[in-house]
């Protein structure tokens, strides 16, 4: 969900962003609310595809993915994902307390604060988006050191590198299974979500002709895409994997300029503050609901929480980059 799209300046793609946004906003409010019983009713999660658009949302995390130099790419990650997580943390934080009653401890503050891996078992989470940002920033890292020991070797290796990374984190997903805590580690260090990171990153490789044989081309395209496929199967299921191959063919449409209406405004200005959107809208709409639910408003309350989320989180995006991102990039 990073806001950045100077890649390629492709409004449609921007404009993407609000439709995979809607999917998983849909999903917390109308499933994972009723998953906690709160709603009263269970609505059959295979049905949304909430799961399949964060999926794609990770792809395009891949896909926008580079770097000139090290301390400018972390300078622009702290300002534009890291510290807008922490703040929305802090918020949600505030949030739940005074309307709520949420309690948590200092510790469990400072994990989350720190964006450690997520583990429930270890500590709360106040908000979430956690999980998200936690595998974006651990996948950032290790970008980071394979690209310092390319500069330091002088020899472009990373396309192998990632391809071998992919085939591992897909072999763990699928043959693995956490039932000790040596198992559950290599899950953390290989997670299954890596494959759709490094899937975008790859097909922009291949994009950007990394290779010269178009046969070539196409057959690694298959392999990148069949792992993507095989990863969202075994993760979730059969409902998932079909909503994920049509939003990935939807992406490429976009790719290529053919649906229009995605770079109309509305579109481009909640696809830019998707980030904060995602980051905010969860825990806190869930609050909004509630009151709603008990006075049996259950479905104005959902109405009434995507629209509040919505306004919010294109106001915090609004705020943040005029106040924070417009002075320090212009500096």
């Amino acid at each position: 969900m990073e806001q950045s799209v100077t890649k390629n300046k492709n409004l449609q793609i921007n404009g993407y962003r609000t439709i995979l946004l809607i999917f998983v906003m849909l999903y917390h409010f109308l499933i994972v609310f009723s998953k906690e019983n709160v709603a009263g009713f269970h609505i059959a999660y295979n049905f949304i595809p909430g799961q399949a658009a964060t999926c794609v949302f990770l792809v395009l995390s891949g896909w926008f993915l580079s770097i000139k130099t090290i301390g400018l790419f972390w300078y622009k990650k702290f300002f534009k994902i890291i510290l807008p997580f922490i703040v929305s943390v802090l918020i949600v934080l505030l949030v739940r307390i005074f309307f709520g009653n949420f309690y948590i401890s200092g510790t469990d503050i400072a994990m989350n604060v720190l964006i450690l891996p997520m583990n429930s078992n270890l500590f709360a989470y106040i908000d979430g988006a956690h999980w998200y940002i936690a595998v974006l920033i651990y996948f950032f890292v290790i970008y980071t050191i394979i690209f310092l020991f390319e500069k330091i070797v002088k020899k472009d290796f990373s396309f192998w590198f990632y391809l071998a990374l992919l085939a591992l984190c897909l072999i763990i997903t699928i043959f693995i299974k956490p039932s000790n805590m040596f198992f559950k580690i290599l899950r953390c260090l290989f997670p299954p979500h890596f494959v759709f990171i490094i899937s975008g990153l790859l097909l922009s490789k291949i994009d950007r002709k990394y290779f010269k044989n178009n046969t070539v081309s196409i057959l690694f395209v298959v392999i990148i895409v069949l792992a993507s496929c095989l990863t969202c199967l075994f993760h979730f299921d059969w409902y998932q994997l079909i909503f994920f191959g049509v939003l990935i063919i939807s992406l490429v449409f976009c790719h290529y300029h053919k649906i229009k209406f995605l770079e109309y405004k509305i579109f481009q200005v909640v696809g830019n503050a998707s980030l904060w959107i995602y980051l905010l809208h969860q825990e806190i709409g869930y609050l909004i609901i509630k009151p709603f639910f008990e006075n049996s408003l259950y479905w104005l309350g959902v109405f009434v929480a995507f629209a509040s989320m919505l306004l919010v989180g294109m106001c915090a995006s609004f705020i943040w980059k005029r106040l924070v991102l417009l002075n320090l990039f212009k500096k």
